[in-house]
C-alpha cells in the first residue's frame, strides 16, 4: 500500500497541473473573445449613431442610442429578476418536500413508542398513518 501512495500522488499532481493549465488557457481565450465582442459592439453602436444621425440629426441619434441601451439593460435586469424568482420558488418547493419527508419519518419512527407506551388501538395508529400518507401523496401531486 505504501508503494502506491507516491504513484497516486504523482497522478493527482499531474491532473491538477493540467487542469490549472487548461483553466488558464480557457480564461485567456475567453478574455480575447470578450475583447473582440466589445469591439464589435462599440463598432455597431458607432455605425448606428452615424446612420441615425444622417436621418434624425446628431442629438436625436444620441438619444436614440441611449434609449436603446437603457431598454436593453432593463430587459437583462428583468430576466435576472425573473430567474431569481423561479429559483426561489423551486428552492421553497424542495425544502417543503424535504420537511414533509422528515415529518413523515419522525411520525413513523414514533409509532412503536406510542404503541408500547399507551394502549392506543391499532385503528387510530392506522388512521394517523393514512392521514400522513395522504398528505405526502397530495404534496407530490401538487409538484
Amino acid at each position: 500500500m505504501h508503494t502506491l501512495l507516491p504513484i497516486l500522488a504523482g497522478l493527482l499532481k499531474t491532473d491538477v497541473k493540467s487542469a490549472v493549465h487548461r483553466a488558464r488557457r480557457n480564461m485567456l481565450l475567453y478574455a480575447a473573445a470578450l475583447l473582440a465582442l466589445v469591439t464589435a459592439y462599440v463598432g455597431a453602436v458607432v455605425a448606428l449613431g452615424i446612420h441615425a444621425a444622417a436621418y434624425f440629426g446628431p442629438a436625436v441619434a444620441a438619444w436614440l442610442i441611449a434609449g436603446l441601451a437603457l431598454a436593453t439593460a432593463l430587459a437583462f435586469v428583468a430576466a435576472v429578476l425573473l430567474m431569481n424568482r423561479i429559483d426561489r420558488r423551486e428552492k421553497a418547493k424542495r425544502e417543503a418536500a424535504q420537511n414533509q419527508k422528515v415529518l413523515a419519518t419522525a411520525a413513523l419512527a414514533s409509532v412503536p413508542t406510542l404503541v408500547r407506551a399507551r394502549p392506543i388501538p391499532l385503528l387510530i395508529v392506522a388512521a394517523l398513518g393514512g392521514i400522513a400518507l395522504a398528505q405526502a401523496m397530495r404534496s407530490q401531486n401538487t409538484d
